[in-house]
């Protein structure tokens, strides 16, 4: 009885985990877009008759494209933990 009971306790933690690792990337993506966006406007405001040579660079980080190593292996952490949240979920059934 006490093993089922500590598999349970695993088992929540390891669902609570699963959902920071997306929580926390997800908050990293936003800052970074934040950040991004905050300098592109700090850089039409400086030189008001760029900004539409300058709008397309922008959207380039966010657009579908081969990607970095790092943002691969973000992609990949939170990929592995969305799969792992179901499939203790899917356990408990």
């Amino acid at each position: 009885m006490e093993n089922i009971t500590q598999i349970a306790d695993v088992m929540s933690m390891t669902v609570i985990a699963a959902g920071l690792l997306i929580g926390l990337g997800a908050l990293g993506t936003a800052i970074g877009f934040a950040l991004l966006g905050g300098k592109f406007l700090e850089g039409a405001a400086r030189q008001p008759e760029l900004p539409p040579s300058s709008a397309k660079p922008m959207a380039v980080p966010s657009a579908p494209r081969p990607m970095s190593r790092p943002a691969a292996i973000t992609v990949m952490l939170m990929t592995s933990a969305i799969w792992v949240m179901f499939s203790i979920a899917n356990l408990r059934k």
